[in-house]
């Protein structure tokens, strides 16, 4: 059983990874990037005088310019939004308490107190990173340990070695992530 204090920041990692892979999340994205790139293109052509052949090329330059641009500053606005409805719920502290356990039934995790349980079943593929090891689930949810958890490297071996003795009781293969 592993436990530390996950940073705001660290929170906030794990909820983008979920956003990437939500099929919901990349709607929305989506529906809102058209939408402002049609909304910027209306309000210029009704901004713009006569003729309408100039008028037309403006509202098309600004539906392009506005999904463009919504694009753009959609993910560092995503980051910040999701990182200061982290914090508020986190209060004042600097982050959550965190604690993982592998279990034979599953990856057990808490965050002060919720805790959940993915089952092995669930598990899309084990990823190590510099300063992680990623747990991506079939169902596009993720758990991340951060590896400042862990005394030492042999841990970390050790934890990844009943991570995928587990994986492989039950028949998972370790595939790149979604």
């Amino acid at each position: 059983k592993l436990h530390y204090l996950a940073t705001i920041d660290e929170i906030t990692d794990s909820h983008m990874r979920v956003f990437k892979r939500s099929k919901a999340i990349k709607r929305i994205k989506w529906e809102a990037d058209i939408g402002t790139g049609i909304l910027s293109g209306l309000l210029l052509f009704f901004m713009i005088p006569n003729p309408i052949e100039l008028r037309l090329i403006v509202g098309i330059i600004g539906i392009f310019g506005g999904a463009v641009t919504y694009w753009l500053l959609y993910p560092r606005s995503m980051y910040r939004r999701t990182r200061r409805a982290i914090k508020d719920q986190c209060g004042n502290s600097d982050g959550a308490y965190f604690e993982v356990e592998l279990r034979e039934t599953g990856i057990w995790t808490t965050t002060n107190t919720t805790q959940i349980e993915f089952a092995w079943s669930n598990l899309h593929s084990i990823n190590e990173e510099p300063t992680l090891l990623e747990f991506a689930m079939r169902d596009g949810s993720v758990v991340l340990v951060q590896k400042r958890a862990f005394n030492d490297k042999k841990q970390i071996e050790m934890f990844l070695q009943t991570a995928n003795k587990f994986r492989d009781m039950y028949g998972v293969q370790n595939k790149p992530a979604i």
